[in-house]
């Protein structure tokens, strides 16, 4: 019997975030990244924690506050590319990292998931 791989398959739902008016916009998935895509986000995410260590020794570093914001807004605008700027300009830091940090999480999940990694249960006798 003639075998049949079906590319849909490997097509992932995107997650969603929801706006304070109620818009839904989808966030990229790593897995639908090309090559430069996933070297501009690693590049970015890379590049963050060097800038926070930077600001910590300077925190009266107007520029490199701004540098950290421009990287943030970037990554955010990034992966849920149909925000508007406008939008990603008026959400607060921490609201950013929380989207940051469920994004990362999300694909974590997913790459656990494709590797057939699963959270131990508890032990059956």
């Amino acid at each position: 019997m003639p075998k049949s791989f079906d590319l849909g398959s490997l097509i992932q739902e995107h997650d969603t975030i929801t706006d304070v008016d109620g818009t839904v916009y989808e966030l990229r998935n790593q897995a639908d990244m090309g090559i430069v895509d996933m070297a501009r986000a690693q590049k970015l995410q890379r590049l963050l924690p060097t800038l926070v260590k930077q600001l910590e020794q300077k925190p009266d570093d107007a520029n490199l506050a701004q540098r950290i914001e421009k990287a943030v807004n970037e990554l955010v605008s990034f992966i849920a590319s149909a925000l508007p700027e406008e939008r990603v300009a008026a959400m607060t830091l921490g609201q950013k990292q929380a989207l940051l940090d469920f994004w990362s999480k999300a694909q974590q999940e997913r790459r656990n998931a494709a590797l057939g990694e699963r959270k131990a249960g508890p032990a059956s006798s």
